[in-house]
């Protein structure tokens, strides 16, 4: 009898398309290759973006993919874009044009709302911006001469008159800003945006420390929250919260001025408590992370409890006592409205700096102060009333 014909396995059928794999090399400009990735057909390109973020320590963001000398749109998948077997990519990182972000916020000084930004250019800024942070010490240490800003809350067109009247940031005007860039006022974005984008072009002579509401907890409360969400979506808040989280607390100007944005903790007996900080950060409920960037001077002796819920105060005796057993002879710091742009504490120990003139929140009127330090240590302070 002859053997009939052979009939196909009723369980054998085309594979799906799960278990198809396209395996993708990336490659630099120089050729070299970058990463050798397995991928299913319906992973996207802003997928592919993700898993070489870690690889190559250049965020998504950042990334431009190419094929066939055409860039890649993030919401390609391998099966729309045809590819089966082995495919060849390119990556570039893309450039930010701090320049041009910096004139387009510039020109936007007399408007009402926002600059006109674009929020991809907002997205790589912000990645920019981390990577530098991340770069610096959690205490900077910093020689005059430099300029001294306090608390700006938003008030973008305060920020404009600072660097009008005590000029632009350059190798001869350099900047500490000691945080309190969002928040309250009516146009926190353009604020901390014009910032960042000094600091991205200019990281050595725009110093940006963080404050209390460079964080996610009180920014989603206090108007930074509401302004991104309603401009460019949660995300980029997202992203500058994730950047706010890298930023240091704290310098050390000619080794003898301390400059944070709150002020002193009863944890802090050596200042390199403060370098050995770990990043990234949110703002705990306490510790000395939290008291550097929530503290009050008081005008009673010792540590006390702080009106504002979190925190301390510190007394006139626990200043004089830190500043002798850290070698410092100064404490610079803002956090709190104070009439005359400057208040001295403490002997003249301790000062407190805040650069809003008539700030809304508040019942007393308020001038714009900052402070310089010269070359040798020396300070000086310049009140701007108009």
């Amino acid at each position: 009898m002859a053997a009939s014909a052979s009939q196909p396995d009723a369980t054998e059928s085309a594979p799906s398309t799960e278990d198809l794999v396209v395996n993708v090399k990336v490659l630099n400009l120089a050729g070299s290759e970058v990463a050798d990735l397995p991928l299913k057909p319906e992973t996207t390109v802003r997928e592919i973006k993700r898993t070489l973020q870690d690889k190559v320590k250049c965020p998504d963001c950042m990334q431009c993919l190419c094929h066939q000398d055409q860039p890649l749109d993030d919401r390609d998948t391998c099966a729309s874009l045809g590819w089966q077997g082995e495919v060849t990519i390119y990556l570039t990182r893309m450039a930010l044009d701090a320049e041009k972000g910096i004139s387009t916020l510039l020109k936007s000084g007399g408007a009402q709302g926002p600059a006109k930004m674009q929020r991809t250019e907002l997205e790589r800024l912000c990645a920019i911006c981390e990577s530098i942070f991340d770069s610096e010490p959690m205490l900077l240490e910093l020689q005059g001469p430099l300029m001294v800003v306090g608390n700006l809350h938003g008030h973008f067109d305060q920020l404009l008159q600072i660097l009008d009247k005590m000029g632009h940031p350059s190798d001869t005007k350099r900047y500490l800003f000691l945080g309190g860039y969002v928040d309250r006022g009516p146009r926190s974005l353009d604020t901390v945006s014009l910032l960042f984008f000094f600091k991205a072009q200019q990281p050595d002579n725009v110093i940006l420390l963080r404050s209390n509401h460079e964080d996610a907890s009180m920014s989603r409360i206090y108007g930074f929250y509401d302004e991104c969400h309603k401009h460019h979506g949660v995300k980029l808040w997202k992203l500058f919260c994730r950047t706010f989280n890298s930023m240091p607390v704290a310098a050390l100007v000619n080794e003898r001025i301390f400059c944070v944005h709150g002020g002193l903790s009863p944890e802090l007996k050596d200042l390199n408590q403060i370098r050995q900080l770990k990043r990234p950060a949110q703002v705990p409920e306490s510790g000395l992370l939290c008291d550097l960037l929530w503290s009050d001077p008081s005008d009673t002796s010792g540590w006390g409890e702080n009106d504002r819920g979190v925190s301390f105060t510190w007394g006139e005796d626990v200043a004089k006592q830190m500043l002798s057993d850290l070698n410092l002879d100064l404490i610079c710091r803002s956090h709190q409205v104070v009439e005359g742009g400057y208040q001295l504490f403490a002997e003249g120990r301790a000062v407190t700096l805040w650069s809003i003139r008539n700030f809304r929140h508040m019942d007393m009127p308020s001038t714009c102060g900052v402070m310089m330090i010269s070359e040798d240590g020396k300070r000086t302070f310049e009140c701007l009333t108009e």
